[in-house]
């Protein structure tokens, strides 16, 4: 026994549940008012009755649509931001 370390008590063994409830609250409100909703809305909106069928969305023309403008915007933004694209003449 090391006799330096105080002895293990039942307040360490609180310590250790204190910092579990202090994870576990704010994962769990993630999980309840974050991921299940998204996770609903992408549920219905691939399929109307709530089942998912990625062939049948994948193969509409509105959703290339959809991904080629959403890969076109972020790609000009972050050209833009980066100052890594020029998309006007420098004036020397």
């Amino acid at each position: 026994m090391d006799e330096r370390r105080p002895a293990l008590t039942r307040r360490a063994s609180l310590r250790g549940w204190r910092a579990f409830i202090a994870t576990a609250l704010p994962v769990g409100f993630l999980a309840i008012f974050f991921a299940y909703p998204v996770a609903s809305v992408i549920a219905r909106g691939l399929d109307g009755r709530g089942r998912i069928n990625p062939a049948d969305v994948l193969g509409h023309a509105t959703t290339w649509r959809v991904v080629w403008f959403t890969l076109w915007q972020a790609g000009v933004s972050t050209c833009r931001l980066t100052e890594g694209c020029s998309f006007r003449k420098k004036v020397d």
